[in-house]
């Protein structure tokens, strides 16, 4: 697409830069934060000024966007209610971070969703590692007999 409009705007313009050399079209193949539906940083950080106040009622233009204003120390509240601009420009720099690092994870094909965390069984009670035993231990003898239902 932006191949197609650089053609477009070389041939208004009368260029003769046109075709573009190698590592010109490997620029141009490359793909954008927003060919993924991702705003740019100002919109990002706009988007969640705006929407500081009622984040769970706000439709969020990208996921990302939600998640790195949370992120950031204080999230919404700290976005919200804060007024002095030294302190602003410092959360708006952490966005940016947190939302550039979710961009390239968006970018690479990863999920942004939360992911299970691997329980211990050190912060078990004794009672639900029992329960737990004794669950194993029924579907274990109920196995053999499963074949019949």
């Amino acid at each position: 697409m932006r191949c197609r409009d650089q053609v477009r705007d070389a041939v208004r313009q009368s260029d003769t830069a046109w075709p573009p050399q190698a590592a010109e079209f490997a620029i141009l193949c490359e793909p954008l934060p927003s060919d993924y539906g991702l705003p740019n940083e100002h919109d990002a950080w706009s988007e969640a000024n705006a929407a500081a106040h009622a984040p769970d009622r706000h439709q969020w233009s990208h996921v990302a966007v939600r998640i790195a204003a949370n992120a950031v120390p204080g999230g919404f509240r700290e976005i919200h209610g804060c007024t002095s601009q030294s302190r602003r420009a410092s959360l708006k720099k952490q966005f940016v971070r947190q939302y550039l690092a979710l961009v390239n994870r968006v970018m690479a094909g990863e999920s942004l969703q939360a992911q299970m965390l691997i329980e211990s069984d050190a912060s078990k009670t004794p009672a639900s590692l029992a329960e737990r035993a004794s669950r194993e231990r029924a579907q274990r003898a109920a196995a053999p007999f499963e074949q019949f239902n």
